[in-house]
Protein backbone atom coordinates (compact mmCIF):
# COMPACT_ATOMS: atom_id res chain seq x y z
CA UNK A 1 0.00 0.00 0.00
CA UNK A 2 0.91 3.38 -0.68
CA UNK A 3 2.75 5.42 1.87
CA UNK A 4 0.26 9.33 2.52
CA UNK A 5 2.58 11.62 0.02
CA UNK A 6 4.46 14.08 1.51
CA UNK A 7 4.65 17.50 0.15
CA UNK A 8 7.42 20.40 0.96
CA UNK A 9 7.60 23.74 -0.07
CA UNK A 10 9.62 24.45 -3.07
CA UNK A 11 10.25 28.48 -4.28
CA UNK A 12 9.70 29.04 -7.96
CA UNK A 13 11.48 32.11 -9.87
CA UNK A 14 13.89 33.02 -7.35
CA UNK A 15 11.74 32.44 -4.62
CA UNK A 16 8.83 34.86 -6.20
CA UNK A 17 6.32 32.55 -6.19
CA UNK A 18 6.39 29.39 -3.59
CA UNK A 19 4.22 25.98 -3.78
CA UNK A 20 4.31 22.78 -2.61
CA UNK A 21 5.61 19.98 -4.58
CA UNK A 22 5.55 16.06 -4.08
CA UNK A 23 9.02 15.00 -2.25
CA UNK A 24 11.82 13.62 -4.05
CA UNK A 25 10.47 15.71 -7.71
CA UNK A 26 14.20 16.66 -9.48
CA UNK A 27 14.40 20.38 -10.74
CA UNK A 28 15.23 19.83 -14.36
CA UNK A 29 17.30 23.04 -14.70
CA UNK A 30 19.77 21.57 -13.06
CA UNK A 31 20.23 19.13 -16.22
CA UNK A 32 19.35 21.22 -18.82
CA UNK A 33 18.10 24.69 -19.77
CA UNK A 34 14.75 25.54 -19.46
CA UNK A 35 12.50 28.71 -20.71
CA UNK A 36 12.23 31.48 -18.10
CA UNK A 37 8.36 31.29 -18.08
CA UNK A 38 8.86 27.51 -16.77
CA UNK A 39 9.86 25.44 -13.90
CA UNK A 40 10.45 22.01 -14.43
CA UNK A 41 10.26 18.88 -12.47
CA UNK A 42 10.45 15.01 -12.87
CA UNK A 43 9.30 12.08 -10.59
CA UNK A 44 12.71 10.47 -8.97
CA UNK A 45 11.58 9.18 -6.56
CA UNK A 46 9.89 5.53 -8.72
CA UNK A 47 12.85 5.46 -11.49
CA UNK A 48 12.15 1.28 -10.25
CA UNK A 49 8.50 1.42 -10.34
CA UNK A 50 8.57 2.26 -6.33
CA UNK A 51 5.58 4.27 -4.82
CA UNK A 52 7.73 6.35 -2.44
CA UNK A 53 5.85 9.61 -3.46
CA UNK A 54 2.63 7.86 -2.55
CA UNK A 55 1.67 6.59 -5.73
CA UNK A 56 1.28 3.50 -7.10
CA UNK A 57 2.98 4.14 -10.32
CA UNK A 58 3.93 1.33 -11.86
CA UNK A 59 6.16 1.37 -15.14
CA UNK A 60 5.41 5.23 -15.31
CA UNK A 61 7.43 5.98 -12.18
CA UNK A 62 10.08 8.35 -13.98
CA UNK A 63 8.00 9.74 -16.54
CA UNK A 64 6.02 11.71 -14.76
CA UNK A 65 6.74 15.66 -14.52
CA UNK A 66 5.58 18.77 -12.78
CA UNK A 67 5.54 22.42 -15.29
CA UNK A 68 4.95 25.81 -13.55
CA UNK A 69 4.69 28.26 -16.16
CA UNK A 70 3.90 31.90 -16.19
CA UNK A 71 2.08 32.51 -19.57
CA UNK A 72 0.01 35.79 -20.94
CA UNK A 73 -3.42 36.11 -19.83
CA UNK A 74 -6.45 35.03 -21.71
CA UNK A 75 -8.56 37.14 -22.68
CA UNK A 76 -11.91 35.13 -22.35
CA UNK A 77 -15.13 35.60 -20.78
CA UNK A 78 -14.85 33.18 -17.60
CA UNK A 79 -11.86 30.72 -15.86
CA UNK A 80 -13.58 27.84 -17.60
CA UNK A 81 -13.01 28.97 -20.44
CA UNK A 82 -9.18 30.13 -19.55
CA UNK A 83 -8.18 26.87 -18.54
CA UNK A 84 -9.97 24.82 -21.72
CA UNK A 85 -7.83 27.40 -23.96
CA UNK A 86 -5.03 27.00 -22.09
CA UNK A 87 -5.16 23.30 -22.63
CA UNK A 88 -5.33 23.53 -25.68
CA UNK A 89 -2.71 25.14 -26.37
CA UNK A 90 -0.53 22.24 -24.33
CA UNK A 91 -2.10 19.68 -26.35
CA UNK A 92 -0.73 21.30 -29.45
CA UNK A 93 2.57 21.85 -27.69
CA UNK A 94 2.52 17.99 -26.85
CA UNK A 95 1.60 17.34 -30.62
CA UNK A 96 4.84 19.02 -31.69
CA UNK A 97 6.86 17.22 -28.99
CA UNK A 98 10.08 15.64 -30.29
CA UNK A 99 9.77 12.92 -27.05
CA UNK A 100 7.30 11.56 -29.13
CA UNK A 101 7.83 9.41 -31.55
CA UNK A 102 5.26 7.58 -34.31
CA UNK A 103 1.93 8.90 -35.24
CA UNK A 104 0.02 11.10 -32.70
CA UNK A 105 -3.00 11.76 -32.29
CA UNK A 106 -3.72 15.20 -31.19
CA UNK A 107 -7.41 15.07 -30.23
CA UNK A 108 -8.02 15.58 -26.25
CA UNK A 109 -10.55 14.97 -23.35
CA UNK A 110 -10.92 17.97 -20.61
CA UNK A 111 -12.59 16.35 -17.60
CA UNK A 112 -14.28 17.36 -14.83
CA UNK A 113 -13.28 21.31 -14.48
CA UNK A 114 -13.20 22.60 -10.57
CA UNK A 115 -13.32 25.86 -9.21
CA UNK A 116 -11.20 25.43 -6.17
CA UNK A 117 -10.96 28.59 -4.98
CA UNK A 118 -11.39 32.52 -5.97
CA UNK A 119 -9.30 32.68 -9.55
CA UNK A 120 -8.28 28.98 -9.14
CA UNK A 121 -9.28 26.14 -11.18
CA UNK A 122 -8.20 22.26 -11.79
CA UNK A 123 -9.09 19.90 -14.42
CA UNK A 124 -8.06 16.44 -15.94
CA UNK A 125 -7.22 16.10 -19.48
CA UNK A 126 -6.62 12.79 -21.50
CA UNK A 127 -4.54 13.01 -24.99
CA UNK A 128 -4.94 9.87 -27.25
CA UNK A 129 -1.77 9.48 -29.15
CA UNK A 130 -0.38 6.72 -30.54
CA UNK A 131 3.52 6.87 -29.93
CA UNK A 132 6.22 6.00 -27.48
CA UNK A 133 8.85 8.56 -25.00
CA UNK A 134 11.48 8.58 -26.21
CA UNK A 135 13.97 5.84 -24.95
CA UNK A 136 11.04 3.65 -23.58
CA UNK A 137 9.88 0.73 -25.15
CA UNK A 138 6.62 1.03 -23.66
CA UNK A 139 3.96 2.17 -25.94
CA UNK A 140 1.97 4.84 -24.46
CA UNK A 141 -1.71 5.15 -25.29
CA UNK A 142 -2.56 8.21 -23.88
CA UNK A 143 -0.98 10.94 -21.91
CA UNK A 144 -3.41 12.45 -18.91
CA UNK A 145 -2.70 15.81 -17.48
CA UNK A 146 -3.57 17.43 -14.51
CA UNK A 147 -3.58 20.76 -14.79
CA UNK A 148 -4.47 24.02 -12.39
CA UNK A 149 -4.98 27.52 -13.42
CA UNK A 150 -4.10 30.51 -11.16
CA UNK A 151 -5.41 33.83 -12.31
CA UNK A 152 -3.63 36.63 -11.44
CA UNK A 153 -6.03 39.39 -13.32
CA UNK A 154 -4.01 42.29 -11.65
CA UNK A 155 -0.67 41.26 -13.10
CA UNK A 156 -2.29 40.61 -16.48
CA UNK A 157 -0.87 36.77 -16.25
CA UNK A 158 -2.20 33.35 -15.74
CA UNK A 159 -0.16 30.64 -13.76
CA UNK A 160 -0.57 27.04 -15.34
CA UNK A 161 0.28 24.36 -12.98
CA UNK A 162 0.64 20.65 -15.16
CA UNK A 163 0.99 17.10 -13.51
CA UNK A 164 2.24 14.96 -17.16
CA UNK A 165 1.51 11.33 -16.44
CA UNK A 166 1.96 8.76 -19.42
CA UNK A 167 -0.31 5.95 -19.71
CA UNK A 168 0.98 2.71 -21.08
CA UNK A 169 -1.62 -0.08 -21.63
CA UNK A 170 0.37 -2.38 -18.92
CA UNK A 171 -0.34 0.58 -16.32
CA UNK A 172 -4.21 1.66 -17.14
CA UNK A 173 -5.54 -0.11 -14.05
CA UNK A 174 -3.13 1.48 -12.17
CA UNK A 175 -4.11 5.16 -13.63
CA UNK A 176 -7.85 4.58 -12.81
CA UNK A 177 -6.93 4.21 -9.32
CA UNK A 178 -4.84 6.91 -8.78
CA UNK A 179 -6.67 9.34 -10.73
CA UNK A 180 -8.21 10.69 -7.82
CA UNK A 181 -4.96 11.35 -6.10
CA UNK A 182 -3.62 13.05 -8.65
CA UNK A 183 -6.40 15.58 -9.09
CA UNK A 184 -6.31 16.10 -5.29
CA UNK A 185 -2.36 16.55 -5.81
CA UNK A 186 -2.83 19.03 -8.39
CA UNK A 187 -5.70 20.44 -6.21
CA UNK A 188 -2.62 21.02 -3.12
CA UNK A 189 -0.36 22.40 -5.32
CA UNK A 190 -2.93 25.23 -6.76
CA UNK A 191 -3.92 25.93 -3.09
CA UNK A 192 -0.69 26.50 -1.96
CA UNK A 193 0.54 28.92 -4.71
CA UNK A 194 1.80 31.88 -2.91
CA UNK A 195 3.28 35.06 -4.78
CA UNK A 196 5.83 36.21 -2.33
CA UNK A 197 7.37 38.76 -4.96
CA UNK A 198 5.16 41.25 -7.38
CA UNK A 199 8.07 42.23 -8.70
CA UNK A 200 8.12 39.50 -10.97
CA UNK A 201 5.44 40.77 -12.96
CA UNK A 202 7.43 44.59 -13.29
Amino acid sequence: MAQPMELVPQPLYGGAIEIMLPKGYLDVSQLREIPDNQEVFVNNNDMEGGNKNGMDTGKNGGNESIIVELMERVDVKDGESAIKEHCKEIVEINYSNKQLSGSFDNSFEVIDVQVVASNRLICKVKQKNVGKWENDKEQVQELDLYIGLIRLVEYDADALITLNVPISALSKDVEETNSSKYTNLVKKMVLSFDLKDTHLFG
